[in-house]
């Protein structure tokens, strides 16, 4: 099963939900960061000690070794594999194990239809859950304004958990905010993939001018850890 939709929309995080709520259903369940090819071997090959595979070190052998183990089921099999961020499944797809398990991917591409995937779309919130989802984050706010707040966010959840968030704290009010939104992107603040609508864009230039004024410290660490690629970063390398 594919889970699509738009970037920002809850698709990591549905994909999540499944794994709290059936992970027990499962005898192994495992992760994998499939945004690039590399990445995905990778972390792929790293489930065979988990399998109790006996491999060599390289990880070309321990992933030929995983991908025979899921097929046949031995094992284990019922098994739960995610693969998040497959936007690219040409660049994958003859490495996604078949066998007795499932398989749940989360992905911006709808390509993934061709590849023997179900698709499952996953909208945007209804305006009736952006309220109430707001009101949870943002208690201060009234009913009225946290519709404002949806319309202008145009009911994203991410969008929505980041700014409600960061209103409840501040100040500014809920037309105020809509009034900096009305107001564009600084370029010189944020460069946002296009993958992303400009409500994102926005806010996010919004949110990170706050931080410059207030705490430039912080923007400077943010520009930073855009040079590492995604992931983990050494706390080693930022304390040099």
């Amino acid at each position: 099963v594919t889970l699509h939709g738009m970037s920002g929309v809850g698709k990591t995080q549905l994909a999540a939900e499944y794994v709290y709520r059936f992970g027990s259903e499962y005898d192994v369940v495992w992760w994998v960061n499939a945004e690039k090819r590399v990445t995905y071997r990778r972390r792929l090959a790293e489930l065979a000690p988990q399998l109790g595979l006996s491999t060599g070190a390289e990880y070309g052998e321990r992933l030929r070794a995983v991908r025979d183990s899921l097929r046949r089921g031995e094992p284990y099999g019922r098994w739960l594999l995610i693969l998040d961020g497959a936007d690219e499944p040409d660049q994958i797809y003859d490495l996604v194990p078949t066998g007795p398990g499932h398989v749940l991917i989360t992905s911006r591409n709808p390509e993934w239809s061709e590849h023997n995937s179900k698709l499952l779309e996953v909208p945007v919130y209804a305006r009736d859950e952006s309220v109430a989802f707001i009101r949870r984050r943002a208690p201060r706010l009234t009913e009225p304004e946290a519709d404002q707040l949806a319309e202008a966010l145009e009911d994203l959840p991410l969008l929505l958990d980041q700014t409600a968030g960061w209103l409840n704290d501040s100040d500014l009010s809920v037309q105020e905010y809509i009034a900096l939104l009305d107001g564009g992107i600084d370029q010189d603040v944020v460069k946002i993939s296009a993958d992303f609508p400009v409500a994102f864009q926005t806010a996010w230039s919004i949110l990170l001018n706050k931080l410059r004024d207030t705490v430039p410290e912080s923007v400077d660490l943010l520009r930073l850890c855009t040079f590492f690629a995604p992931g983990f970063i050494p706390v080693r390398l930022l304390k040099e």
